[in-house]
């Protein structure tokens, strides 16, 4: 049976940290400028109808969300190995398609009681989560318009860590494939896995380099990717005033990891943070000032 991990997202405050991590990934925060591609091709792709542009006055440009900044992202990997626009826009229709809340809905239905002793929050909060779920044709049309394959796909590789990535088989289907989770994919689509060609284009990897590029580190504090303690780390890293990084970690298999600014230690300590595998971490500088943070303990539903 999969697990439904409970990250700290579903901590202190859990609901409503919950919604704040789904708001701000609609929250238009980017400019056309951060999006790391030029004026000429936003607006070229907005033409061919392969951007979300909701412009009523076409003569200005909106800014983005975290969802348009990783979808413009994969658009430019798709272009740069060749694919053409008519095949994108078939990948757009596919990922912006409403995902289907229902069997998930109907799977936290049946399990009321166990979730609601696991999460933390106030009663009040618990039951009118729950509330809304039991009444699920109301939920379907709030969220429908928002809760699309692709805002699911980012929504779960922030929460739960596993590798996902876009896949596109030569025969024309298209998959957001969670790696670790074969089992949940029809057999049609595991089997073509294994025998088909296909591109993949990770969408993890997007949101990784995000996080590790120091162009960016001004929006984290508007997006709830990492913790607050987190973001100023990522902060210090990124301004290099720091000599030595030292995790202690959850495992006991490794217990202790020093990492020194000469090894530029930006991507391993975002595999860290991502995977919420570390215990402490404790940032050293030259002029003696220590900076530690402490991770949340996670809460796993067997």
């Amino acid at each position: 049976m999969q697990k439904l991990i409970l990250d700290p997202y579903f901590g202190e405050n859990s609901l409503k940290r919950m919604g704040e991590l789904a708001l701000s990934l609609t929250k238009e925060i980017f400019s056309p400028k951060d999006v790391g591609v030029t004026y000429t091709n936003i607006n070229y792709w907005d033409r061919k109808g392969i951007l979300n542009s909701q412009r009523e006055n076409e003569s200005q440009w909106r800014n983005f969300s975290f969802l348009d900044y990783v979808w413009i992202r994969v658009i430019a990997e798709m272009r740069d190995i060749g694919i053409p626009i008519e095949i994108i826009k078939e990948v757009k229709e596919e990922l912006f398609s409403p995902f289907d809340l229902k069997p998930h809905l109907t799977k936290i239905k049946e399990n009321i009681p166990e979730i609601s002793k696991k999460i933390n929050g106030s009663e009040e909060e618990k039951d009118e989560l729950f509330n809304v779920i039991l009444y699920e044709e109301t939920i379907m049309k709030k969220v429908e318009s928002i809760i699309t394959n692709f805002f699911v796909a980012i929504l779960l590789s922030i929460v739960e860590k596993n590798p996902i990535s876009l896949v596109l088989f030569k025969s024309g289907r298209i998959a957001v494939w969670h790696e670790g989770l074969e089992e949940q994919y029809e057999l049609e689509i595991r089997q073509l896995k294994l025998s088909e060609s296909y591109i993949s284009i990770s969408i993890s990897s997007i949101i990784k380099d995000f996080l590790v590029d120091k162009n960016y580190v001004y929006l984290l504090q508007n997006l709830k990717l990492l913790e607050p303690n987190e973001i100023r780390l990522m902060e210090l890293i990124h301004s290099g005033n720091y000599d030595t990084i030292s995790i202690n970690f959850l495992d006991k298999k490794m217990k202790r990891l020093k990492l020194t600014k000469s090894q530029n230690p930006k991507k391993k300590m975002v595999d860290i943070l991502q995977e919420g595998s570390y215990q402490d971490i404790e940032m050293k500088s030259h002029e003696g000032m220590i900076t530690k943070i402490t991770n949340t303990v996670k809460i796993i539903l067997d």
